[in-house]
């Protein structure tokens, strides 16, 4: 396996060739993880880091696809308060086609809420799964949910059984070519102020299995797939005066 690379200038790019199991790594491919910490390490002050990966991603352990692939990198903070995370997410739903479909924990973000609100205008589907934390403050519901549901846009709650449950999921599938996912909440303090990452992966062509599983995952908290043991998933309808 050969990597190369190029941490140069105002972004680091490499190019590799792997194959990857769907949710492990095969021991062939075993340096890929090390060789990409060693350059997002590298480019830890560069604002993107970009790769395009011709994979094999193996749903199975007897079926595998060939997938090409680009991935953008970010991190949050910045001293110069620059959120790169937020405005890579804005790009996305910006450059939007057809679909949007967002799974949030929590939500405070205001250019988030507003480019969500524009690809609805866009005439997208555009659809939202969201813990109650991110639709709620205290008793009250968020003006920024609020908003999202006067724009038409649909929305369902995670009502679980324990309340000590969370949909804790951060992803957006767009287009069904388009994931983003990380650790970053769709939040003012994640974006700004906490350490956080943020990943974007595009395929290139038809959509693949991994991001095809994130949007089969979606559509199953969408149409209530949980209910018979963990919690359901209801449409959301905000009671009351905002906060």
């Amino acid at each position: 396996m050969r990597v190369r690379g190029n941490t140069g200038g105002t972004a680091a790019k490499w190019e590799t060739a792997a194959t990857l199991g769907f949710g492990r790594i095969s021991c062939e491919s075993a340096m890929v993880p090390l060789a990409m910490s060693f350059h997002l390490r590298a480019a830890r002050l560069v604002p993107v880091i970009v790769a395009l990966l011709p994979l094999a991603i193996s749903p199975s352990a007897s079926a595998q696809e060939v997938v090409t692939v680009s991935i953008e990198t970010n991190f949050s903070p910045y001293r110069d308060g620059a959120r790169p995370i937020q405005e890579a997410w804005v790009r996305e739903l910006n450059e939007a086609a057809y679909s949007v479909r967002v799974a949030m924990y929590s939500f405070t973000l205001q250019p988030f809420k507003d480019a969500l609100i524009a690809a609805q205008g866009r005439g997208l589907d555009v659809r939202v799964v969201a813990d109650i934390g991110a639709l709620m403050r205290g008793t009250a519901p968020s003006c920024l949910a609020v908003d999202l549901y006067d724009a038409g846009i649909p929305i369902k709650k995670y009502a679980p059984f324990d309340t000590r449950n969370l949909l804790h999921d951060k992803f957006m599938v767009i287009d069904e070519t388009v994931l983003v996912t990380g650790s970053a909440n769709f939040t003012t303090s994640a974006v700004q102020f906490n350490h956080e990452n943020s990943i974007i992966i595009k395929a290139k062509g038809e959509t693949p299995e991994f991001i095809a599983a994130f949007r089969d995952q979606f559509e199953a908290m969408w149409n209530d797939a949980f209910g018979d043991f963990n919690g359901f998933f209801e449409d959301w309808t905000p009671k009351g005066s905002c906060q």
